[in-house]
């Protein structure tokens, strides 16, 4: 099935089409590069004062790898736009909820936050991260800028999807895990250096501010903008050197058989057996024995099925 056309002005389309052409061939491989480059673009077609880029790591966290908070790694509010965003699996605004999640994550008058899909091993889509752009001023961002600011994370999404699947291929070489820190060394070390990073580029950020030696002032901003560098990059290091878990809640989804996971779905979405039965077209006999079948895979009763597919498999 062919997709509409993308509805932004002629401006706007033309500057998403020279951003298309300056990130495949330049920043394929920088993310970092990647990061500053689309807040660039984004700020072109609206008034963006603040930037964010971050990831889904285990449960309930998200890690900055650029327009990073401290600590970079957070457990994110079940009220703030994270969870709407995971929850709806749609592009968070301001006026969806009169602002209720952007309140809960912070005090900037206006915000759009817009989810990265990747494909899973079922052809189906899931979120793995997310692109915030905020404002100061209230209605910044129109349909216009909603619609290219989804274009741009869908960009970026397929920049990032396409790099980890170069490293998952890499990892079926004999040997290419070798050298490779597990998660549990690996993280404790990211943390700290990501916090030590992040006290100095605000040391640096201070003397900016009162500093008036134009030459400091310029080592000063290359020492910022060094220390965003080496954030983005330990942030990134981190998720990308996690091995492949062979066990956890995506791999028990695939461990069911096609009709299992549609059953699963569905009671992680709140189907009684009824409803199941209605919603498939099958007997309710059919059902429990999938159910039956869905239980014992998981070992778990029906509520922890539930959530372990809500949290982890619809996203």
């Amino acid at each position: 099935m062919s997709q509409l056309p993308l509805r932004v002005s002629a401006g706007t389309a033309a500057v998403l089409h020279e951003a298309h052409h300056t990130v495949t061939a330049r920043f394929a491989y920088d993310r970092y590069g990647l990061y500053e480059y689309v807040r660039v673009v984004a700020s072109r077609i609206a008034r963006v004062d603040s930037f964010h880029v971050g990831l889904l790591h285990g449960a309930n966290r998200i890690r900055y790898v650029y327009g990073h908070e401290d600590p970079v790694s957070r457990a994110y509010s079940p009220q703030g736009q994270t969870a709407w965003v995971l929850r709806h699996k749609q592009t968070y605004r301001v006026a969806y909820d009169n602002g209720a999640a952007l309140r809960a994550d912070s005090d900037a008058a206006d915000v759009v936050t817009v989810p990265l899909f990747r494909r899973d091993r079922t052809g189906g889509r899931r979120i793995f991260g997310m692109l915030s752009m905020y404002c100061s001023v209230p209605d910044a961002f129109d349909d216009n800028a909603v619609h290219a600011f989804e274009w741009l994370a869908g960009l970026v999404g397929r920049v990032l999807a396409r790099h980890q699947e170069d490293l998952e291929a890499l990892r079926l070489l004999p040997g290419a895990g070798l050298g490779v820190l597990p998660s549990r060394n690996c993280d404790p070390v990211v943390e700290y250096l990501a916090s030590r990073v992040a006290a100095l580029r605000r040391t640096a950020e201070d003397v900016l501010v009162g500093g008036e030696m134009t030459l400091a002032a310029a080592h000063l901003r290359q020492v910022v903008t060094s220390c965003e560098e080496i954030q983005s990059e330990l942030v990134g290091m981190s998720m990308r050197s996690e091995p492949i878990p062979t066990d956890g809640p995506e791999q028990r989804f695939l461990a069911l058989t096609p009709a299992e996971q549609r059953i699963a779905l569905l009671v992680a979405d709140g189907f009684t057996n009824q409803r199941l039965a209605q919603e498939l077209g099958i007997s309710a006999n059919t059902v429990k024995t999938h159910l039956k079948n869905i239980l014992r895979k998981y070992a778990m009763d029906r509520a922890q099925v539930a959530e372990d597919i809500q949290r982890h498999v619809v996203r």
